[in-house]
């Protein structure tokens, strides 16, 4: 298992794809995706359809950090929280 990061900053653009998803899924395998909505769940269930969401999951593994990388964003935000919260 490793914890991956998005930097809230970071151009969220992959090879012209972009990776702003509205909705969180979990990838069982390569023909089932679960995709959680406002209104309940989807089952996607064919490889054409949850190879999208596969595509996705690989940009977004691509725009992460990992690591000391991912270390120093997790520091600098509770720094950034401390701070507020001594305002």
């Amino acid at each position: 298992m490793s914890l991956g990061i998005i930097p809230w900053a970071w151009e969220r653009d992959v090879g012209g794809f972009g990776v702003w998803l509205d909705e969180t899924f979990l990838i069982s395998d390569d023909r089932l995706v679960t995709v959680e909505l406002v209104s309940g769940y989807l089952s996607i269930m064919t490889p054409e359809e949850a190879g999208g969401y596969l595509r996705a999951w690989e940009r977004m593994v691509a725009l992460a950090v990992y690591g000391d990388q991912a270390v120093a964003l997790i520091r600098g935000a509770l720094a950034a929280l401390d701070e507020y919260e001594d305002q």
